[in-house]
Formats: C-alpha cells, structure tokens, sequence
C-alpha cells in the first residue's frame, strides 16, 4: 500500500443503521433503491443484506441541505393596524 492510501476497514452496514443514518424509512429505501438513486444492498447470506458503509455516508453527504428559515419574533407576528 502507498504512503498516504490508507483507509479504515470496509463496514457493512443493516438495515436499522442505514435507518437511522439516513432518517429514512424502509419503504422509502427501498424506493430509492429500486429508482438507483441509493447505492444497492449487498446480498450477505440467503437471508441478509446490508449495505457499505462508505457509499451510505457519501450518499448522505451528498444530500444538499435545507437553507434555514429567518426565525420569527413575537413582535414581527403582530398584526399591524
């Protein structure tokens, strides 16, 4: 391996911790999934998937975010006459 290459061991993530990484239900995964905007679950044994932990965090990290809304003052709600 190269100086400088080294990377953390591959994690194989299930499904309740893509649950609770992503914030998305099971049903909306497997949406996402099936339109291949998801990366696609890896086949483990006759009965388990999971899914990289890599390809998860960067398909997260990816998401774009939400731009925050100005909070309102009391005294901004008020009804003017």
């Amino acid at each position: 391996m190269l100086p400088g290459t080294w990377r953390s061991p591959l994690k194989i993530l299930r499904m309740a911790e893509v649950i609770y990484l992503t914030g998305l239900s099971r049903v909306t995964l497997w949406r996402l999934e099936r339109d291949r905007r998801f990366p696609a679950r890896l086949q483990l044994s006759k009965n388990a998937v999971g899914w990289r932990d890599d390809e998860v965090l960067d398909w997260v990290q990816s998401r774009p975010r939400v731009a925050s809304r100005a909070v309102k003052t009391a005294s901004s709600t008020e009804s003017k006459p």
